[in-house]
């Protein structure tokens, strides 16, 4: 055979090659978009496990049955002020020392027996109310209103709405007691030490803390106790439904946004 026929006898050949390999190399593209496309789907269609809307007596021993009912019978016992919500409602509660503690404790609780909850414990600066929220998914509602024991149409006291007066901002720490100030320091240390997720607000940060009973009940000591000494600050602790994540939220005026940032190590 000539060198001219090799030539184009190799080229014919080479040609022929690549035409076939079009059709496999185009399907081993689609075959990873199709798997790419199951992957990206698969993450964004996995939803939390949704708890059944009923309460789980049995999550509960007799004492912790009798401590949520003498609790919820204490939040009911004032015609306090409630606000009702898109998703659930809120109650206000005294503003004593031991009624954020003793929120924190229902919430440990409560959320044993009725995950489907979120919760949300809001301590408003300057002496301000303290609420208890309880909101969730569609249906929560309606298991909030019966928890509370709400009975009729329900509204918000505008007379709440007057702007607190300002305190210094400075820690009185001449407010506290030795026994006091050491609890403060230690859960400050314990926060800073465990915290794992920042969240930045325009007046604050939003701490997230392991979702333990110690941990809420930390963070209630930590709200009753800055109430005494700095109280500029707004504190809430949020309690996500289904065992998710505790959050300790400081927020409040001008400059608390700081004392925030240096407080936590931020």
């Amino acid at each position: 055979m000539s060198k001219h026929g090799k030539l184009k006898l190799t080229s014919v050949t080479a040609l022929s090659l690549t035409l076939l390999q079009l059709p496999l190399a185009e399907a081993a593209r689609a075959a990873r978009l199709q798997s790419q496309k199951g992957a990206s789907s698969s993450m964004t269609m996995t939803n939390p496990l949704q708890s059944p809307l009923a309460c789980n007596a049995r999550a509960l021993n007799p004492a912790q049955k009798l401590r949520i009912r003498a609790l919820l019978n204490e939040f009911r016992a004032t015609d306090h002020d409630v606000k009702e919500l898109a998703s659930g409602y809120s109650i206000r509660l005294s503003g004593d020392d031991r009624i954020i503690r003793e929120a924190a404790e229902y919430i440990s609780l409560e959320r044993l027996c009725c995950p489907f909850f979120d919760f949300a414990l809001p301590a408003e600066r300057e002496a301000g109310p303290v609420w208890l929220t309880l909101t969730g998914r569609e249906g929560v509602k309606e298991f909030a209103r019966i928890e509370f024991g709400i009975q009729k149409p329900v509204g918000y006291s505008a007379a709440e709405a007057t702007a607190p007066r300002e305190s210094p901002l400075v820690c009185n720490d001449g407010a506290l007691s030795p026994a006091q100030s050491a609890k403060l320091a230690d859960v400050v240390t314990e926060f800073r030490e465990q915290k794992q997720e920042i969240r930045e607000f325009p007046d604050g940060y939003g701490v997230r803390l392991p979702a333990s009973s110690e941990i809420v009940q930390d963070v209630a000591a930590f709200m009753t106790i800055v109430r005494r000494c700095s109280p500029y600050f707004d504190t809430t602790l949020q309690v996500q439904c289904e065992a998710g994540p505790v959050w300790l939220k400081i927020t409040g005026r001008d400059g608390v946004k700081e004392l925030v940032r240096r407080e936590f190590r931020i």
